[in-house]
């Protein structure tokens, strides 16, 4: 019996080795409190999962405890719209009933007078009499603007707090274009106030350069003090997702003749080439190429492989230019990669391209986020795991905050010393704990053979002597 209860509990133990074996802890989540969490990801955990979706990624307690999780994109709210207001005050004229369009014209023209080595300008800005204007002229020629309100003020009295008035349009101050009515109120009783001063009109830049303000009612010693005119643009801000980048510095390629040969027949020519090495599978969005402060604008190709010996595969060619326009430089877009996690890359230049050091590829992604729902056991930690059991866990994940409504805290990772630091394409050594585990493994099940062996035995025995 001895023997039998120390082979199951070298069984017992050789399973908790094996279980064990099959998580590799990479991040300790820090001390957060709560229990929703939301850790936001950067590329630096493709470093040790190779799946674009991370479900090899599992978050446990101090026992070792799976922990409901799940992998989603960063949820950037809509934005709120702007509203942008550009106002200018408009240069106005009040014009009496007697006023003829030649009269008109000559009230803002310039005249230039030379004395000697002196030379004076004057603009005729004659003001007509303001007490009984029929109606008030416009210059909006000079307004770099579209317009959708004008704000009139005018000093209000008792016969001027109701005013309507009726605005039209001019191209040559003769004919005239009526656009609309409109009825201004300012109004001041017994502490109470009413104020209405302003037209809505949309009118387009440099659509007309002439307006007219015609007063249809209180236009008895009606002053106006000001006119402005307001251009309201609207407009909604693209919402844009945290961009995660990262730089991959390469080498001289040992072949400086160009890999792409579209067809069978291509012929090889000379190309400045360099080849680098990602230490992570991130599922790269972008790629930009960073020549350094060197001007560049030629062919250029981008190549990658999931493993050394596979063929390149053609990512971009294009022109790309890059060049410094006053104190800064101008370059070419970012290359879309449409999610690209190869390992390998190869950057082909122009063979004219000599004075361009080794240059640097830019990769960048859009973040993601890992939503974990703790328990009271900590210190949790990010771990990698090398089994399927947990396929499920975003399964279990929706069920729990299907009924919860969860306020989300963030934590972040804090890397571990005992993390590797690198994919490899190298078979991983059999570590030692799975050593131990197969021989123990084997020595209990000898044992266990060994014991049935000897009971059999003594059942035989006492039944022959029975």
């Amino acid at each position: 019996m001895n023997k039998l209860l120390a082979a199951l509990l070298l069984m017992l133990c050789a399973c908790r080795i094996s279980a064990l074996d099959t998580l590799t802890a990479l991040y300790e989540i820090d001390t957060a409190q709560g229990t929703f969490l939301q850790i936001p990801l950067s590329h630096d955990v493709y470093r040790f999962s190779q799946q674009a979706n991370l479900d090899n990624l599992v978050v446990i307690d101090a026992q070792q405890n799976l922990l409901p999780t799940r992998v989603m994109a960063i949820n950037v709210p809509d934005a709120l719209p702007l509203t942008q207001t550009i106002a200018h005050t408009v240069a106005f004229f009040p014009v009496p009933a007697d006023a003829t369009a030649e009269t008109l014209r000559k009230m803002h023209s310039t005249q230039t007078s030379i004395q000697g080595d002196k030379t004076q300008i004057i603009t005729s800005e004659k003001t007509l009499d303001n007490s009984t204007a029929e109606f008030f002229l416009l210059d909006i020629s000079k307004l770099e603007q579209a317009i959708t309100r004008l704000i009139v003020d005018w000093d209000t009295t008792a016969a001027t707090q109701y005013v309507e008035v009726k605005l039209e349009a001019s191209q040559n101050l003769h004919d005239w274009r009526s656009l609309t009515q409109a009825t201004l109120v300012q109004v001041n009783e017994q502490g109470q106030s009413l104020k209405h001063n302003f037209i809505n009109i949309k009118i387009a830049q440099h659509e007309y350069p002439y307006l007219r303000l015609k007063i249809l009612r209180g236009a008895d010693k009606l002053k106006i003090t000001g006119i402005t005119a307001e251009h309201t643009v609207e407009s909604t801000p693209t919402a844009k997702k945290p961009i995660d980048s990262w730089r991959l510095t390469g080498e001289s390629a040992k072949i400086q003749t160009s890999v792409y040969t579209p067809t069978a027949h291509s012929k090889t020519y000379a190309v400045r080439a360099w080849e680098y090495t990602r230490n992570e599978a991130t599922p790269a969005a972008r790629l930009s190429v960073d020549l350094g402060e060197k001007t560049y604008g030629d062919s250029i190709r981008v190549f990658s492989r999931a493993s050394a010996t596979q063929n390149w595969q053609l990512q971009y060619q294009g022109i790309w230019f890059q060049t410094q326009v006053g104190a800064h430089w101008q370059k070419s877009d970012r290359i879309n990669l449409r999610n690209n996690g190869d390992k390998f890359w190869r950057l082909e230049l122009s063979p004219t391209a000599q004075n361009i050091a080794t240059p640097e590829l830019v990769f960048s992604w859009e973040s993601l986020f890992l939503h974990v729902i703790a328990n009271d056991k900590p210190p949790f930690k990010l771990a990698l795991s090398r089994d399927n059991s947990n396929r499920n866990r975003e399964q279990v994940f929706n069920r729990i905050i299907s009924t919860a409504n969860p306020s989300w805290i963030q934590a972040h990772l804090i890397p571990l010393n005992n993390a590797p630091m690198e994919i490899t394409d190298e078979p991983q050594p059999i570590h030692w704990q799975r050593w131990l585990f197969w021989a123990a493994l084997l020595f209990a099940v000898v044992i266990l053979l060994a014991f049935s062996l000897r009971l059999f035995k003594q059942l035989s025995q006492q039944n022959t002597q029975q």
